[in-house]
């Protein structure tokens, strides 16, 4: 797969898809949690929101590196190859709102029924600095999309 096309994959998985896996790291043990999200078009930056008062938000406090998986397996199949998973790593952190009315509107554009959360204080938007992606097509392939 060219670059083009890995590109048009990420993108075809990260904008079908309304919810992934954020997996975290406490005390060198994996946390992972399904969270509501989106992506900006240029696939740079991920959104996502969570609680305050949970493992998540605790864990990207105190280390703030992260993987993200998004898949778009059939669950009706039972096969090896042929369907997509995205998973990005980079840095999550926490959006200020303040400054950031495009990436609020972009996450509520993608799921408007949150935006009693959005806006509550015990909630917050945060974001992943994306430095990689890894495609995989089933057990069979791998290929990486490193961000320029």
């Amino acid at each position: 797969m060219d670059k083009d096309e890995l590109y048009g994959k990420i993108y075809e998985v990260l904008t079908n898809q309304l919810f992934g896996v954020i997996a975290t790291i406490e005390n060198g043990i994996p946390h992972t949690s399904i969270v509501p999200f989106t992506v900006t078009n240029n696939l740079r930056t991920i959104i996502f929101l969570t609680k305050h008062h949970t493992e998540k938000f605790r864990n990207i406090s105190e280390e703030e590196y992260v993987s993200f998986m998004v898949d778009q397996r059939p669950h009706s199949k039972k096969k090896a190859v042929g369907d997509f998973a995205v998973s990005a790593t980079g840095h999550a952190k926490i959006v200020n709102l303040e400054g950031a009315t495009a990436t609020k509107e972009l996450f509520l554009f993608c799921h408007p029924s949150l935006a009693e959360f959005v806006d509550n204080k015990d909630y917050s938007l945060l974001s992943i600095q994306v430095k990689q992606y890894n495609v995989s097509n089933g057990i069979i392939e791998m290929h990486p999309y490193v961000m320029g």
